[in-house]
């Protein structure tokens, strides 16, 4: 095999190889993302189920709670899930 021929083969084993690494990276990137909003979701279940739990017990006011949900939510979808005449 001449020197060019070799070169050229080299070159396109090198373009390949690297779009290979490029498309490994990028998996590996979108499985950690998915992975981190996964335990994002988990805690914030958790909290909820915390506060939830906590309101049932007596130990927060149920009108606490509405309060922080009253100020923190902003979509009309979003309030609609805790309508003011259903228990949390």
């Amino acid at each position: 095999m001449k020197r060019i021929e070799l070169i050229a083969e080299l070159e396109e084993r090198r373009v390949k190889l690297a779009k290979k690494l490029a498309d490994l990276k990028l998996e590996e990137r979108i499985s950690a993302s998915k992975s981190n909003r996964r335990k994002d979701n988990r805690r914030k279940i958790l909290i909820g189920a915390m506060i939830l739990a906590r309101v049932r017990n007596g130990q927060l006011p149920e009108a606490e709670v509405r309060a922080w949900l009253t100020a923190f939510l902003q979509k009309p979808e979003e309030q609609d899930l805790f309508p003011p005449d259903q228990a949390l």
